[in-house]
């Protein structure tokens, strides 16, 4: 019964799904993809948010500094990050808006 049941929570809870996979007399202690915790933590996330963030870029904080600070300071420097970029990519599409109506709103071809 134990069996059965730890086969039934493995195939609901994603882990391993023996109904469709057949009788895998290994995958009790096999490692499966579905338990890959690297991929999915916080730290990862936050590495790849220091990143496409450009913390560096905006703050001169290196990635051991930023994963170092608390984590209010880092959503905040994230939150600035972003509104960073919002406001330069804004104010970029505003200089093309004006040199295309200046040039009589044709493309730069």
């Amino acid at each position: 019964m134990q069996m059965l049941m730890r086969d039934k929570y493995e195939t609901v809870s994603g882990v391993f799904n023996h109904d469709e996979r057949g009788e895998e007399p290994m995958a009790l202690v096999k490692f499966q993809p579905s338990e890959d915790v690297l991929e999915t933590s916080l730290l990862y996330e936050r590495v790849k948010q220091f990143k496409d963030a450009g913390v560096y870029k905006h703050f001169g904080l290196n990635l051991n500094e930023f994963l170092n600070l608390p984590r209010h300071m880092v959503l905040h420097i994230l939150k600035l990050c972003d509104n960073t970029e919002r406001e330069a990519a804004e104010g970029a599409q505003a200089t093309v808006n004006k040199l295309q109506m200046a040039t009589g709103g044709g493309g730069f071809e």
